[in-house]
């Protein structure tokens, strides 16, 4: 019977461990202690919250991959750090194979990454990586703090603080396919200011001909601690990238050469975003406030893959305000999210790969308001109440310059109900349980469509989800 060459190559090298054990270690060698990923364990935890909450104390379904991790990795892009999460896969959702790419929000201290309702989990590879601290991965929509459009989950990335001693990297990286890597940091804090700063750029390559992967990224930020209690931060971010990948091969076609670039359509995008932020953060004797507002601007222009072509210009501003009070043995918390959005769209005909001919010019917009609060209490003995609630109103418009007759408006909004129930087994593990609703506004393509009159359908309904989970969580 034959054996595949890894398997064999495996079992040699296990036969030649059990060996070494059983002989004892050469007197000239030593021995090596193997890796350990640690996820949600006390290390991968260590100043992991939410709303001020140990994410260990949180009745809901939470995966941390914590800063050790996350610089061992050497990875290129944010989104391979999902790997890291048992049962995961490279999919656009979190626990949702199919389905629409808003049932995923990724977001970076806790403001979403962009428009909530266009998320998925390859979003992350738009986060800056010499930038990451941990990654908080929360599955579904269990907490009142986070949008309820997230059936699949939300994945939060927590930025790193300014280090104490001044320190600056410079690094370079090669390999095939023309791969090239390359960037510098720097990092420091002078008296009550802390700085980071961060320049990095990737051009790559594929085996196939016309397969493009460039990126270039810039990101500073300044950490202002006006006080022992006050902090002010500001972060400035440019990320620009240019992907190209080609048409799917036949059987035929990769025999006669696996390289070429094919005779069916690939795509070609080019997208430039630029982001501001500024969050302050107050502490009082019993309370806090944290207070983050955003504005991101991001031009896409190409020709996707399923679709028609366009030139599109989106505007985004985001703002939360967080209250926390804490009464011991219980704390609440409230607060309000917005975010307005506005989208300006040249569309082109299908099979206007130059982009030189516009067929429609669609503005849409949506604002969202949510209003949020979630109590938290040990009511007895080891056992922990979460109550929480959020509403949501989403505002969706769409106008197009062509037709008056495909413009429109509409309404959604909600109030979600969130629930948990834990019970301390040990200092260590904990048994909890978790009843959540969900609400996903149909998004403004599903409504308006591609801006002509027969594609509107102002007859849409949200979708709504029930997320009922018992887990067990601890370590020895």
């Amino acid at each position: 019977m034959l054996f595949p060459i890894p398997l064999c190559q495996a079992m040699v090298l296990s036969l030649l461990s059990i060996g070494a054990i059983a002989n004892g270690v050469d007197n000239n060698q030593q021995a090596q202690e193997l890796n350990v990923i640690t996820i949600l364990g006390d290390a991968a935890v260590e100043k992991a919250e939410i709303g001020g909450t140990p994410v260990k104390e949180l009745p809901i379904n939470i995966h941390v991959v914590n800063q050790e991790e996350v610089e061992r990795l050497h990875f290129i892009d944010p989104d391979e750090l999902l790997d890291r999460i048992p049962g995961e896969t490279q999919v656009r959702n979190l626990r949702i194979p199919d389905g629409g790419k808003g049932y995923t929000v990724p977001m970076l201290d806790g403001i979403p990454l962009e428009n909530p309702y266009e998320g998925a989990t390859q979003r992350l590879d738009r986060v800056n990586t010499a930038d990451i601290q941990r990654v908080e991965i929360i599955k579904g929509p269990s907490s009142a703090l986070y949008p309820n459009n997230a059936f699949g989950g939300v994945i939060n990335v927590v930025t790193r603080d300014a280090p104490k001693e001044a320190e600056t990297t410079l690094w370079l990286e090669g390999g095939d396919f023309n791969r090239e890597r390359a960037g510098l940091n720097s990092g420091g804090t002078y008296k009550k200011l802390g700085y980071f700063i961060d320049l990095n750029t990737r051009n790559l390559d594929g085996l196939r001909e016309g397969v493009k992967n460039d990126r270039d990224q810039f990101s500073a930020k300044l950490i202002y601690d006006a006080t022992t209690n006050t902090r002010i931060i500001t972060r400035l971010e440019h990320f620009d990238e240019t992907v190209t990948t080609v048409g799917d091969l036949t059987a035929e076609e990769i025999k006669d050469d696996p390289t070429q670039e094919g005779s069916r359509r690939g795509s070609a995008d080019e997208l430039e975003q630029d982001t501001l932020a500024l969050k302050l953060e107050q502490l009082f004797d019993n309370s806090r406030i944290d207070f983050s507002l955003v504005y991101r601007e991001k031009d896409t222009i190409g020709v996707p893959r399923f679709g028609n072509p366009q030139d599109e210009n989106d505007v985004g501003i985001s703002s939360k305000l967080v209250y926390r009070y804490d009464f011991l043995p219980a704390n609440i918390i409230a607060g309000f999210e917005t975010y307005d959005g506005d989208q300006d769209s040249v569309q082109f005909d299908r099979n206007d790969l130059t982009l030189t001919s516009p067929v429609a010019n669609i503005d849409a917009s949506r604002d969202i308001r949510a209003l949020f609060l979630q109590y938290d209490t040990e009511f007895a003995y080891r056992l922990g109440l979460t109550l929480g609630a959020r509403y949501e109103s989403i505002d969706i418009r769409s106008y197009s310059s062509d037709s008056d007759d495909a413009s429109g408006s509409q309404r959604f909004s909600d109030t979600s109900p969130k629930f948990g129930l834990s019970y301390e087994l040990s200092a260590n593990n904990m048994l909890w349980l978790g009843i959540s609703e969900g609400f996903y506004a149909p998004d403004i393509d599903d409504i308006f469509g591609d801006g002509q009159a027969e594609s509107i359908n102002l007859n849409l309904k949200p979708e709504e989800s029930r997320n009922i989970e018992l887990g067990l969580r601890g370590h020895s």
